[in-house]
């Protein structure tokens, strides 16, 4: 079994996202997941559009990869402005394409400017909706809590995680063109769903609250990470 990576969500405010960043990947974090959100995709939800500068400063500062999460309408738009650096994936919500026309622009235009593709599912969109563009991704981020805030109850996606798994490992013992997707999950992650996440075959965890909240329980950043790594 794959060591898990733990990307912590990065949401601190303008000025601690350094010390902050530099502390996590001290403490073991493999990287780190920076959600971005235009307030519409998820209605109600606080508009959450990223400094570009500030995710360049991170990277400068640590060198860390990065996972950019794309929860916007017409995520092609903003493609050049948060792939400007290296070890970068850009993930887009799936539901957030109005036709196929748009995901196809997405993936080539991510493709085109040097990042790392990515697609995520809300937790009732099947994969047989993505099955088309699995040859074209980096990863798949299965969604455990609907998109749009933290501290939601867990779903159980280790179906959905076993599906993928089996599709890219049944094509790659068939086929010369190979499925190179990881498997990532998000939403709900801490130390009872990681194991399960793990398990189905999902080799890499976005951890936003029992991350923020781990000294909140007596816990270091090492610690929380550890428990999640398992």
């Amino acid at each position: 079994m794959r060591r898990m990576q733990v990307y912590p969500v990065l949401l601190e405010e303008p000025g601690q996202q350094i010390a902050v960043a530099r502390e996590l990947l001290e403490a073991g974090a493999d990287g780190f997941h920076i959600d971005v959100m235009d307030g519409v995709y998820n209605s109600g939800n606080t508009l959450r559009l990223v400094d570009p500068s500030m995710i360049e400063e991170v990277y400068r500062r640590t060198g860390a990869p990065m996972d950019i999460h794309l929860m916007v309408m017409g995520p092609a738009h903003l493609v050049g402005v948060y792939t400007s650096g290296e070890r970068r994936t850009i993930i887009s919500q799936f539901e957030c394409f109005q036709n196929e026309n748009e995901c196809w622009d997405f993936i080539h235009k991510t493709s085109g400017y040097g990042g790392m593709v990515g697609l995520a599912l809300e937790p009732d969109t099947p994969v047989a909706d993505i099955r088309k563009y699995l040859q074209y991704l980096d990863q798949v981020l299965v969604m455990s809590v609907p998109t749009g805030g933290s501290g939601q109850q867990f779903i159980n996606q280790s179906k959905k995680i076993r599906e993928l798994a089996e599709i890219r490992d049944e094509r790659n013992t068939r086929s010369e063109r190979r499925y190179c997707f990881v498997i990532g999950s998000d939403g709900g992650i801490d130390e009872e769903t990681a194991p399960l996440v793990k398990s189905a075959g999902s080799v890499r965890v976005a951890a936003d609250s029992s991350i923020r909240r781990a000294r909140e329980r007596g816990m270091s950043y090492r610690d929380i990470i550890r428990s999640l790594r398992g």
